[in-house]
């Protein structure tokens, strides 16, 4: 008995040696206040758990990098702007970035417009357009010269695009009127499942779909090369998180274009755009409001079917869900971040006497 209790001690002793030698790497594209915060607590830990944090930025030199304010650390809430510190990337040399400029109230039906001219054969997988039938009236136009194929035209369209929404519900609403007008896509965004957003970006990649609809949820961390247009359907608040949308293009040396649907009230984020960017935005002269206009009926139609669709399979519920649970959650981070404060004051304080 005693033998097998110096055993289990000598065990136990080898055991804790190798816990000391133990090495526990995290990596991440983005420092978020969650990484700030477990490296305050790592501090608070009076040295038991050690935390060494190191900067790799691949554009050194190029890039732009935010700091936060040393000031602003007991303050629980703060502008979206101070959220992450992050390095932000170079716009890649052969990206090209335009405007269309329309009213806001039609800002659908120059996205399917821009869809219908900027993608080869109409962002459709195959076929001719006039050889399909929808519910929409899309093929019932007898105008289709300007839709003949690219050998035609003379001009390269795109093969592959992103479009960029603001939230879960354009997400959805897009993508069903897309899906209305015969266009195969897939959406992308928080209120999918693990399984359905990898599916989805399978099927994206594998280019068995050719248009994707997604929130800013895929505008990082996606390396996927052969995307060749990026459409921002509303521009993001941050202009940062526009540097991440286009430059799902153009990478690798490629080239890309980025398109970016501008309203009146716009003007100021898209100088925020160009500011960040360091390039101005051309205007894109291949979607005109003559070929908007076109399009206004049969695009109001697939917004009314895809309205009805939605409010039958319950999706209206679950964004009320997610909203409840995302101020929850917004809840219990500002308490958990005021302790973490107060912990770390005690402990500045204690090491200071």
């Amino acid at each position: 008995g005693s033998d097998s209790s110096v055993g289990n001690d000598d065990d136990d002793h080898t055991l804790r040696e190798r816990r000391g030698n133990c090495q526990t790497l995290l990596f991440s594209a983005t420092l978020t206040r969650s990484l700030e915060s477990l490296e305050e607590m790592a501090g608070a830990g009076l040295g038991r758990l050690p935390l060494k944090k190191f900067v790799l930025n691949g554009n050194e030199g190029d890039g732009k990098k935010r700091k936060k304010n040393k000031d602003d650390e007991g303050s629980s809430e703060s502008d979206s702007e101070d959220d992450e510190i992050e390095s932000i990337p170079k716009i890649p040399p052969g990206l090209k970035q335009e405007y269309v400029f329309m009213p806001s109230h039609v800002r659908d039906a120059y996205l399917i417009t821009a869809v219908r001219h900027l993608m080869s054969n109409g962002g459709r997988s195959g076929g001719r357009m006039v050889d399909r039938n929808d519910a929409s009236g899309w093929n019932n136009t007898t105008d289709n010269a300007v839709f003949s194929d690219d050998e035609e035209s003379g001009k390269k369209k795109a093969k592959s695009a992103i479009i960029f929404v603001s939230t879960c519900e354009r997400t959805a609403h897009i993508s069903g009127v897309l899906t209305e007008l015969g266009v195969n896509n897939v959406a992308l965004h928080s209120l999918l499942s693990q399984n359905r957003r990898l599916a989805s970006l399978a099927k994206f990649k594998s280019q068995q779909v050719r248009v994707m609809i997604a929130t800013d949820v895929a505008s990082r961390g996606l390396d996927i090369p052969t995307v060749d247009l990026v459409l921002n359907c509303e521009l993001p608040r941050r202009a940062v998180d526009y540097i991440h949308r286009v430059g799902r293009t153009a990478r690798a040396g490629r080239r890309g274009r980025a398109v970016s649907l501008v309203c009146e009230r716009d003007v100021a984020l898209v100088h925020a755009c160009e500011k960040m960017s360091g390039r101005e935005m051309e205007k894109c002269n291949d979607i005109t409001d003559d070929m908007a206009v076109k399009l206004l009926g049969p695009v109001s139609k697939a917004a009314r079917l895809t309205k009805m669709k939605l409010a039958d399979i319950g999706f209206d519920e679950l964004v009320k869900k997610m909203k409840e649970r995302k101020a929850r959650d917004r809840k219990q981070r500002q308490r958990a971040e005021r302790a973490l404060n107060r912990v770390a004051k005690k402990a500045k304080t204690s090491g200071g006497k």
